[in-house]
């Protein structure tokens, strides 16, 4: 079985049940293609997931009772089947509600746990917001053992430049933040691997994004062994609400980490709050959807993005950029027509749903910090917009889709 042929997504009966809101509905004639921000949950997973919100909905932690105790073994055969699906153990596994937790799990954790020695992060600068957001507040804290977090050198293309990292990777480095797949531009570093072999012969760890990594191309902590890994269940055909952080060692001691949410002690005690079962159930079944043959599916995003790229430029007048040159996942592309404002092209664009980049990053309409980082002009990083394609994308939409955007660059 291919990766494609075991997706199934019933969209036009789940759509057909949707409320409207003060007169606005679901539009049953827009064309999605905002995947790295979100997917839809695959009917596979989606029939995993409700017996867990009716019939065994008990909570894993009243273990002292029958359907407790069950739940409890449902939550912990979940966690070994994701961390089997990226080469990790059960017993490293912490459960999130989202990447972006996971994210501030791993960094936080590090850096306030009491008998931290290292004082220095070293981190991307192409990374997501929650990476870069959290590095920023951590070193303006008034913490007993300031941090020092250093951005790496990337080229034009957002991959980092080596020799300036070992330049700064020492015996002071607590943690290298990397991204294996850029979330915005879809550009894969090959020097990750080699920089994660580098920091570890200095003692410093190496936390890893690969949100976008597992969901385009796979993950394996074999190719990778990276220390601290986050993985999402919403950006791989599962459902919102569940993400984990897999902390090599953890069970034995070897990383130290602090909890960001105490309570009842959940999650080994890193994470604190009654799991999200129904999600996590289904985040299970997703990343063994995900772990399956994978080339039918990279043949599908190749030719969507040769679809579309080559009915864009044919009928644009003006040029057409892809920023991050050919070292990409296919299917996950941040373009820009020369000269024309992206917000303003994707109003015009309707009814298309595309991103002016990252999720999180477009609430705050600005420039994107990836293109800015790779040296890419102003005016072009606020004409750029980001396309990404999924399991249940056509050449049909592609091509519509570029007609659309032509159309809406020839108003500008």
């Amino acid at each position: 079985m291919t990766f494609l042929s075991h997706y199934t997504f019933d969209e036009v009966a789940r759509t057909s049940q949707l409320p409207s809101f003060g007169g606005v509905g679901p539009s049953k004639d827009s064309i999605y293609l905002d995947f790295a921000a979100a997917t839809p949950v695959a009917d596979q997973v989606l029939v995993d997931c409700l017996p867990w919100f009716s019939a065994a909905f008990a909570n894993p932690a009243s273990r002292l009772h029958p359907m407790g105790e069950y739940t409890e073994h449902a939550l912990m055969e979940a966690r070994q089947r994701v961390a089997r699906c990226i080469g990790g153990r059960g017993e490293d596994l912490i459960f999130t509600a989202s990447a972006t937790e996971a994210n501030n799990l791993a960094l936080r954790g590090l850096v306030l746990h009491p008998k931290r020695r290292r004082s220095k992060i070293l981190y991307t600068p192409t990374a997501h917001s929650s990476v870069l957001a959290t590095l920023e507040a951590l070193s303006n804290a008034p913490l007993a053992a300031p941090i020092n977090a250093e951005p790496l050198c990337v080229d034009g293309s957002g991959q980092i430049d080596l020799d300036d990292a070992r330049t700064k990777i020492d015996g002071n480095t607590l943690c290298v933040s990397l991204i294996d797949v850029n979330n915005e531009t879809g550009v894969i570093d090959p020097g990750v691997a080699e920089l994660t072999a580098y920091a570890h012969k200095q003692g410093a760890l190496v936390h890893i994004d690969a949100v976008q990594g597992f969901a385009r191309q796979g993950f394996s902590l074999a190719a990778l062994p990276a220390d601290l890994v986050v993985v999402s269940s919403g950006k791989i055909y599962g459902p919102k609400g569940a993400a984990c952080l897999h902390i090599k060692g953890f069970d034995q001691g070897l990383i130290r980490m602090a909890p960001q949410l105490t309570g009842g002690g959940q999650e080994w005690g890193m994470r604190s709050s009654t799991p999200n079962l129904a999600a996590i159930r289904g985040f299970a079944r997703a990343t063994e959807l995900a772990c399956f043959d994978r080339r039918a599916y990279t043949a599908h995003m190749k030719e969507l993005e040769e679809t579309f790229l080559g009915e864009l430029r044919k009928q644009c007048a003006l040029e057409v950029i892809v920023h991050g040159g050919s070292s990409r996942v296919p299917g996950l592309m941040m373009i820009a027509v020369a000269g024309i404002n992206a917000m303003k092209l994707l109003e015009d664009a309707q009814p298309l749903c595309l991103s002016a980049g990252s999720a999180c990053r477009t609430l705050q309409a600005t420039a994107s910090q990836v293109l800015l980082s790779m040296g890419i002009p102003l005016d072009t990083a606020l004409a750029s917009f980001r396309i990404s394609f999924g399991v249940p994308t056509t050449v049909v939409e592609v091509k519509s889709a570029a007609a659309i955007l032509a159309q809406a660059v020839k108003k500008q």
